[in-house]
């Protein structure tokens, strides 16, 4: 059966993942070197990066490493949630926080408070009915705080080394509280001081802590930041093979091939799984290997189909100054921003939340990635 191993709308399954052996095992010597017996405590990483970039692959990975290692003999637990911008207060997150907890203790004495606590909402019928006022950020923390250390002492310290917590997209709790940040580096670093061993690993963009604005030096130095980079050449090559050969596909990639990808997408891990994703699709067609010739021939398709299915809606999603900026900036690429942009330089920051703007040192701004900003001179 021919199977097409690419998909650049999710992150990479276990079995197809590739590359970022060094982050790797950075990970493993953080969980030995602050969970062992004599360590100096947990360890704490922010994977910081642009979209697409694979950051939520990489944290997926980090988990599985999680549940598979040992330290000194002794077994770790993982536990996942996505901070998704579903969430319409911190107390909300806090309780779906605390339910994966409870999914592996159900039993436990702290089930019961967290009962009591849950009573803040009431359910008549089919519908949930909320009291009016949500409870104060301090609140749901010490909640939070409790159960951790209650689960630590009574159920989790005689079994586990240690339980690693990754939250990925961490940056949407600021939408719903703008001291969401400094209130998880209190609550993670207070259990630390009180013995229990819960490492934290989450994902955010790279301005991650800029937002944090007047807490970002506790913040900061509560993280160990790992940015997540693109791929080099050498990584596009395993990217590209190790997943045909993870499924048997019988495909071969040419090292002109790869050099072709490369020189499109720069190392980006999603342009890299949307073109593969087209191309493999094309050579089992055409019962061909992957070749630069194939790639130059259908280059064109490719393009087109990356322009509707992903730049069209960017820009769209743009407001008409915010395109001016993008066709500024797609001419004249770092150019400063004073003499560039003038009274829509206040833009730059949008458009940087959006993903489309990257800030590549003080006063110099560039388009994410150089496929859009060549759509942008297309049309703008």
């Amino acid at each position: 059966m021919e199977l097409n191993p690419f998909n650049p709308y999710y992150p990479a399954p276990d079995h197809l993942f590739s590359n970022r052996s060094r982050e790797q095992r950075f990970f493993q010597r953080g969980l030995h070197s602050g969970l062992a017996e004599l360590g100096g405590g947990p360890w704490n990483i922010a994977l910081l990066g642009p979209w697409g970039i694979g950051k939520t692959s990489l944290l997926r990975r980090f988990a599985r490493i999680a549940k598979t290692e040992k330290v000194e003999g002794k077994a770790l637990l993982a536990i996942s949630i996505s901070a998704t911008s579903a969430y319409s207060s911190f107390d909300e997150f806090a309780r779906a926080f605390m339910r994966r907890f409870l999914d592996a203790v159900p039993r436990s004495s702290f089930a019961r408070e967290f009962e009591k606590w849950e009573l803040s909402s009431v359910r008549v019928g089919t519908l949930t009915v909320r009291r009016k006022e949500e409870p104060p950020l301090e609140s749901a923390v010490e909640m939070v705080y409790r159960g951790l250390l209650s689960l630590w002492e009574e159920n989790f310290r005689k079994r586990y080394a240690g339980v690693v917590v990754f939250i990925d997209d961490v940056q949407n709790l600021l939408e719903v509280h703008p001291k969401s940040l400094l209130a998880l580096r209190t609550l993670f670093q207070d259990l630390q001081g009180m013995g229990a061993r819960y490492p934290l690993v989450v994902t955010g963009p790279e301005t991650l802590f800029g937002a944090v604005r007047e807490a970002a030096e506790p913040v900061t130095r509560f993280f160990e930041r790992m940015p997540v980079l693109p791929f080099d050449l050498a990584d596009t090559a395993e990217a590209v093979r190790h997943p045909l050969e993870a499924v048997g596909s019988g495909l071969r990639a040419d090292d002109g091939f790869v050099q072709k990808l490369y020189e499109k997408t720069l190392g980006h891990p999603y342009f890299i799984a949307f073109i593969m994703r087209d191309l493999v699709d094309t050579a089992y067609r055409e019962g061909c290997h992957l070749t630069a010739e194939l790639f130059e021939a259908h280059w064109g398709s490719i393009i087109g189909h990356l322009e509707m299915e992903k730049f069209e809606e960017e820009w769209r999603a743009c407001s008409p100054a915010e395109r001016k900026v993008l066709a500024a900036l797609a001419r004249h690429p770092g150019a400063p921003v004073t003499k560039t942009f003038g009274k829509h330089r206040s833009l730059l920051g949008r458009l940087v939340d959006k993903g489309l703007v990257r800030r590549r040192e003080r006063g110099a701004y560039e388009i994410y990635h150089p496929l859009f900003a060549e759509f942008v001179r297309s049309i703008a």
